[in-house]
Formats: structure tokens, C-alpha cells, sequence
């Protein structure tokens, strides 16, 4: 067995638990007589542990190895912040804490949670598997509890046509929700709600439109063009005037609309190699900015041409 200079066993280089042993401690960091070695933990913390604690194997990490083992016991599956806990906590919440907001829509009417899942998150995660982005918990029967057979991953669009406030009706059998039949065919909001309200039948209230429906097919997908307006946050009458045009449908549909409010005198315009706004023009030549507009925008004519023609004096 090797040995110091000081006859002490030479511990250099040694790994006890989670500690390698990088040398003596200096004579300034001793404590006592007791020979102390620097060590280096797995953690990167550098510690000084006494050689009989580093032989016996009573010290084996620089007391992280405590920590961990102490979370271990604690920890049951680890998934505390995750989507699929949260959905699991607050549906056991709406069933049986009666100080919940939401109680008496779900526990106060018999909404229950099966004993399976009420006693054991794993269990449930087991059946419902993860939960898809955007997606969130959801009964398929608004009137039936918490089970496997019950319960899905759901889209807000999908839940909002499964409560309790929607009027299901059937068409041509299929049947949905008013507020979907309305985006399934191209109908402004509340259009089928009003039409069913005042007494019309369902085939005519479904078929009969106040316009004809334009249709558009867009990489492969056909809707109406009001749906596809919606979709991109464009006005329809903005997506017609431009399919007349002759625009295809995916410049008349990616194309941002511009806001002419705004836009109407911060066009940048350059002549003879210099660029400034339209209104800046417009006041450095002595012309109105309605006067320049109307040459752009309404005769065509070409920047260089609307600011180098004068103004007619009557």
C-alpha cells in the first residue's frame, strides 16, 4: 500500500462513490492532525473529506448523493407540471371540492371520476395516454363522468361543440351542432341560429343561402371562400376583388391585406435616387397628397411622371 511523505496512505486518484480524490489538502486547510484529502464530486463541487471517512466509505459524495436519494423517495412519477396532470387535478377538482367555481356544473349535477383514476394519476395517464398540443380533456357524453370510455383529447373547436348550451341537429344524417353545420358550410355566425329560431325547417334552413356560395380550392383543400377569409384574417370581399383579378388562390389568400388607412400616405416613393414618403413628396413639390394619389393609384401613372407634372392652374 503506497504511502505519503508524512506516512500517511496515499488516497490520490482514487474514486469513492461519487468522489475522485485530486490530493493532499494543503497544510493552511488541514484541520487538526487527521489527514484531508480535496476531492472533486461528480456534481463539479470541490470538497475536503477526512481519509478515514474516504476508506471506510462513510463519505461518498460532497452531499448531493443525500439530496437525490431523499427527492427519489418523494418523487411518485414526476410529471407535476405537465399538461396531462394539470387536466387530471382540476376534473377531480370540479367533482369533489364544492368550493370550486365549477362544482355545481360537474359534481353538483352527479359528474363523477371512476376510482381508478380518482386514486392514481399513473393509472390515468396509462389509459389517456399524452396529451396532443392544443388539445385538452374532454367528455364525449357532457352528461357521463370521468372514465376511459368517456373521455378523449380534445380541440377547443370540439369541445365547444360538446356542451351542454349547444343545440344538436341532424342533417341528412349527420348531426353536429349549429355553430359547426355553419363553419362546414361556409354560413356567417349565427345565420342557421336565427333562420331555425324564426321557424324554418332544417332542409330549408341548411339549403336555402341568401348568396351563392363561392367555393375554393386551396392546396388540395376546398372550403368557402368566407371560411377561407376567416381563416387568414382577410376580408372575403378583399379575396373576390382579387381572384376577379386574375390572382391565383394562394397569392389572393397569403397576400397580407394592407391597411389604407394608414398606408395611404407612408408609401415610400423613389425619384432621381432619392426615397421619402408620398406625403413628403407631396409637400416638397408644392402638391397635394390626394392630388399624387390619384395619379398612382387611380390613372397608373408612373412616379417619375406624377412628380415632374405640374399642377394645372385654373
Amino acid at each position: 500500500m503506497r504511502k505519503t511523505s508524512h506516512g500517511c496512505i496515499d488516497m490520490t486518484g482514487r474514486t469513492v462513490g461519487r468522489l475522485t480524490v485530486m490530493g493532499r489538502a494543503p497544510h493552511q486547510m488541514r484541520f487538526g492532525k487527521l489527514a484531508w484529502w480535496e476531492c472533486r464530486c461528480t456534481c463539479g463541487r470541490r470538497v475536503l473529506i477526512n481519509g478515514h471517512h474516504l476508506r471506510t466509505g462513510n463519505t461518498r459524495s460532497c452531499g448531493c448523493l443525500k439530496n437525490d436519494i431523499h427527492r427519489a423517495r418523494l418523487r411518485k412519477h414526476g410529471r407535476c407540471n405537465t399538461r396531462e396532470y394539470t387536466s387530471w387535478s382540476a376534473a377531480k377538482t370540479r367533482c369533489y371540492n364544492r368550493k370550486q367555481p365549477s362544482y355545481a356544473h360537474y359534481g353538483g349535477r352527479g359528474i363523477t371520476m371512476c376510482r381508478r383514476w380518482r386514486l392514481s394519476f399513473v393509472l390515468f395517464l396509462r389509459d389517456m395516454g399524452p396529451c396532443p398540443p392544443g388539445y385538452s380533456l374532454d367528455r364525449i357524453d357532457v352528461h357521463g363522468g370521468y372514465t376511459p370510455r368517456n373521455c378523449r383529447w380534445a380541440s377547443l373547436i370540439e369541445q365547444q361543440n360538446n356542451t351542454t348550451a349547444n343545440r344538436l341537429v341532424e342533417h341528412r344524417g349527420e348531426t353536429y351542432s349549429v355553430s359547426e353545420w355553419e363553419r362546414r358550410l361556409g354560413f356567417t355566425t349565427g345565420t342557421l341560429k336565427r333562420r331555425l329560431l324564426i321557424g324554418w325547417p332544417v332542409e330549408r334552413a341548411f339549403t336555402e343561402s341568401l348568396r351563392p356560395v363561392h367555393w375554393v380550392t386551396f392546396r388540395g383543400e376546398r372550403k368557402p371562400l368566407t371560411a377561407w377569409a376567416r381563416q387568414f384574417t382577410i376580408s372575403p370581399q378583399t379575396v373576390t376583388a382579387r381572384l376577379q383579378r386574375g390572382w391565383s388562390s394562394e397569392l389572393a389568400l397569403t397576400t397580407p391585406a394592407l391597411d389604407h388607412a394608414t398606408n395611404r400616405r407612408n408609401r415610400l416613393l423613389t425619384f432621381n435616387g432619392v426615397t421619402k414618403r408620398m406625403k413628403e413628396w407631396a409637400r416638397s413639390i408644392g402638391l397635394g397628397a390626394s392630388t399624387l394619389q390619384a395619379r398612382l393609384n387611380r390613372y397608373g401613372w408612373s412616379v417619375e411622371r406624377a412628380l415632374s407634372t405640374p399642377v394645372r392652374r385654373h
